[in-house]
């Protein structure tokens, strides 16, 4: 048997963001933070504080579960978002950079991505998507709603 290694490509965090976005349509988002990555993505990843704080449609979050996921590289959470007073429950994936939300039955899709731009600036891209039949139908909803978030944010950062 031969033990040549095959090449292998990967994708940094915004990237794997931007192959999302085109898989699914919806509302996407890239910017450059002003802020460094690691404040930024510590920041974001809190997400019972950070999320409420920025969307304007989340009302509360809280994780009912956190364990690391089988690959060792990331961390499986649950959690019940509060939008409109309506409880919707979500399963994530975080990883460093890379934040994959799904809502129950894949109905609404949220990715947040970051990577460092120089030392003290931090490249973030979202994306908002329904990935089900007539998800597109949604899709100007999504951009005002990443738009939005984007500036909530850049508000919370600069203080």
């Amino acid at each position: 048997m031969n033990n040549a290694r095959w090449p292998t490509a990967t994708l940094d965090p915004i990237r794997r963001a931007r192959v999302l976005a085109a898989a699914m349509p919806g509302g996407f988002v890239e910017a450059v933070l002003d802020v460094p990555y690691a404040r930024a993505w510590a920041w974001l990843t809190d997400l019972e504080h950070s999320v409420p704080a920025f969307d304007r449609r989340v009302d509360r979050l809280r994780i009912t579960a956190r364990r690391p996921d089988p690959d060792g590289v990331a961390e499986a959470i649950s959690f019940v978002a509060t939008r409109h007073r309506l409880p919707l429950a979500f399963t994530a994936r975080l990883e460093e950079g890379l934040c994959v939300m799904r809502a129950r039955g894949r109905a609404f899709v949220v990715v947040m991505a970051a990577v460092p731009e120089g030392a003290d600036r931090t490249r973030y891209a979202q994306l908002e998507a329904a990935p089900l039949p007539g998800g597109r139908l949604l899709q100007r909803h999504f951009v005002r709603d990443v738009q939005h978030d984007l500036q909530g944010i850049r508000a919370q950062l600069s203080r």
